[in-house]
């Protein structure tokens, strides 16, 4: 069985360059990162998680210079790109499962279109790893394509690049999250060429029952 994961990173290591020169320039989802951005403290912390070239994480820097930004993705040449982009930055070459933060990190986890390359069954212990680094009414922001989970498949480019895309119901995400003590605050619909991506904001709720 093909490893999805593997070439998946390997895909997204080689083309760190072409992602980044054709995506930092797009500002189809700045409304939704202020949105979290207006909710922050001063001097608050983010991880810009799949963080790729540093998109999102240079969108914040140039909105708010106080607040302390760090990144995770598992491409090293995207890490590479994130650090040029936001030099003041903290950015690892490594996953969600494997990064190594002290529990109350972070105020909001930004997962800018990480969704597409988890899985369904993988979500439930990457939130729970999720929940460990956050403080108490942390923020957390995803965006993915909404669509039926058994029907995620493989993306080839014009140079037989291949991605293997997950798509995810926001009811069914909105339902674990919720389980999980996250209350979702806000969604967005962003148009994307003749399609939608979709946005959910929650926040941390630990007075929750189980």
């Amino acid at each position: 069985m093909e490893d999805k994961k593997i070439i998946s990173q390997s895909t997204w290591n080689k083309m760190a360059s072409l992602y980044e020169e054709k995506f930092l320039p797009m500002r189809m989802y700045d409304h939704t990162y202020d949105f979290v951005l207006e909710q922050l403290k001063k001097e608050a912390s983010i991880l810009d998680w799949g963080c790729g070239p540093g998109i999102i994480a240079k969108y914040i820097a140039s909105k708010r210079h106080d607040i302390r930004i760090s990144g995770i993705d598992n491409a090293p040449n995207m890490i590479e790109r994130a650090r040029l982009n936001v030099p003041h930055g903290e950015f690892y070459a490594t996953d969600m499962e494997h990064a190594a933060f002290p529990s109350n990190t972070f105020d909001a986890i930004f997962g800018g279109f990480v969704l597409p390359y988890i899985a369904q069954q993988e979500l439930a212990p990457i939130i729970q790893k999720i929940n460990s680094i956050v403080t108490s009414e942390a923020l957390l922001y995803l965006s993915f394509v909404e669509g039926n989970p058994e029907q995620s498949e493989w993306k080839t480019n014009t140079h037989g690049d291949r991605v293997y895309f997950n798509y995810h119901t926001r009811e069914q995400l909105q339902d674990m999250l919720s389980a999980m003590k996250w209350n979702t605050i806000q969604h967005f619909d962003v148009p994307y060429d003749n399609s939608f991506h979709t946005v959910i904001i929650s926040k941390r709720n630990e007075t929750a029952e189980w």
